[in-house]
């Protein structure tokens, strides 16, 4: 993967400043370790109860916590109402390939309760950290029979752009899978020479000199 660790110094000071400042909205900040027992039970949820995530078997929370604090690249987000987290998000590289630099795929989940208009605060909070990493695009892999996720996806200006019948097998079902996506820098008609390489969320982080707490 090809990336951008060395910033000029006026670059490194205005998108500190932009990242850390104004992308976070109320409710939404980064995981710390004492959110993990909340969000591996969201997690474990969607994998015993539906065919929304596709294990099989909820991972342990020791593989679950090493899948967070091991990818650098982006960031791991959680939203707290009163006191509890209600649900997190997060990203990872469409592809390892440096080609796919600047796409992104994302992972949101909720407990299934209120979300207290934190769902889109938290899509908007990762948005905005993408845009700052230089991703170009967003993409979303998600089952057929997840209709709330789809029309939150619709709703935020994402396409479906296909469908993969049979895609996977869960308790014993066939589930199609649905693939969406949008654009999040400057429109479609963005030359891709324009685009400047992908920024870890560790290396933008850095620049900061603060928590984003």
């Amino acid at each position: 993967m090809v990336v951008n660790t060395n910033l000029e110094s006026g670059q490194k000071e205005k998108q500190a400043d932009c990242s850390f400042k104004s992308c976070f909205i109320d409710g939404i900040r980064e995981f710390e370790i004492q959110d993990l027992d909340e969000v591996y039970e969201i997690y474990c949820y969607y994998v015993d109860h539906s065919n929304y995530n596709l294990d099989l078997t909820p991972e342990s929370k020791e593989t679950f916590l090493n899948s967070i604090v091991s990818n650098p690249d982006f960031p791991f987000l959680v939203a707290e109402y009163d006191g509890k987290i209600i649900g997190y998000g997060t990203a990872h590289h469409y592809r390892p390939k440096a080609g796919y630099q600047h796409t992104a795929e994302l992972t949101i989940y909720f407990e299934p309760s209120n979300h207290h208009g934190l769902s889109h605060a938290l899509a908007d909070t990762l948005t905005n950290i993408l845009r700052m990493q230089n991703v170009r695009q967003e993409i979303g892999c998600i089952t057929a029979s997840n209709k709330p996720s789809i029309a939150m996806g619709l709703r935020r200006g994402f396409k479906e752009y296909g469908r993969l019948k049979d895609a996977a097998i869960k308790a014993g079902e066939f589930c199609d899978v649905v693939w969406m996506s949008r654009v999040i820098q400057n429109g479609d008609a963005q030359k891709a020479s324009d685009l400047k390489d992908f920024i870890p969320y560790s290396v933008l982080k850095s620049y900061s000199g603060k928590t984003l707490n």
